[in-house]
């Protein structure tokens, strides 16, 4: 599968690296969709889409860091190499 097989060459490449992340919430046809992309602090200007989740329901602070926490898990970063989270979701996380 195409997309398992990306989600791997990018846990590779971040592996052992100061990692940033970005979760961008979406609206698409009514459907609520939250990205997570992924980047290293070495190459900030590399950002790379790791998931794509839809939400049924509302989207509030445990949803978000829910898919925070399964993001860092699945790049196996250790919480010294997740220095950054870059979120459009503020509202979200009160």
């Amino acid at each position: 599968d195409l997309a398992k097989n990306v989600k791997i060459a990018i846990k590779d490449y971040v592996k052992d690296k100061k990692v940033f992340l970005i979760i961008d919430e979406s609206e698409v046809a009514g459907k609520k969709i939250v990205n997570v992309l992924v980047g290293s602090i070495e190459t900030p200007n590399e950002t790379w889409l790791l998931d794509c989740i839809y939400i049924l329901g509302n989207i509030n602070n445990q949803t978000i860091c829910c898919i925070v926490d399964d993001a860092i898990r699945y790049l196996t970063v250790s919480m010294n190499d997740f220095i950054l989270l870059l979120s459009d979701a503020a509202r979200n996380m009160s």
